[in-house]
């Protein structure tokens, strides 16, 4: 992340504001974070949020490495099929609304990865240009 000593190539606003949007008051926040019972939905929630925010900065550090960043999402995706086809997600409560979920994070998927397939062909047509 960018900040003293720090690269400004390491920031990533879209994970700073991700992180910060908390979708309560910071008193209400503070309460849930704070209580002694089990994990309570703002709190789960937040804990999500903040293990969103590592993955996204981790990610950002490899930003010098693109094909280590794809192998990563492939290897992810791979993951996340032998889950589905081997019933390796467990039935709850909750599991229809996450494979909607899952749904419209596959497409969003979808769309980022063609959108990252016409980023490198428009990259290597412009250094091809360039060595000319």
């Amino acid at each position: 992340m960018g900040g003293k000593g720090k690269s400004a190539v390491y920031k990533n606003e879209r994970a700073l504001d991700d992180l910060l949007r908390i979708g309560s008051s910071i008193t209400d926040l503070r309460r849930a974070l704070s209580a002694k019972s089990g994990m309570n939905s703002r709190k789960r929630l937040h804990e999500e949020k903040s293990k969103e925010f590592i993955e996204r900065m981790e990610a950002t550090e490899k930003i010098n490495e693109p094909l280590r960043l794809a192998s990563t999402a492939k290897t992810n995706l791979e993951t996340l099929l032998d889950a589905l086809e081997t019933k390796g997600t467990v039935r709850h409560g909750e599991w229809e609304q996450k494979m909607v979920s899952l749904d419209v994070a596959l497409t969003e998927i979808s769309r980022l990865s063609d959108k990252c397939a016409k980023a490198v062909k428009r990259l290597r047509v412009k250094v091809i240009k360039k060595n000319k």
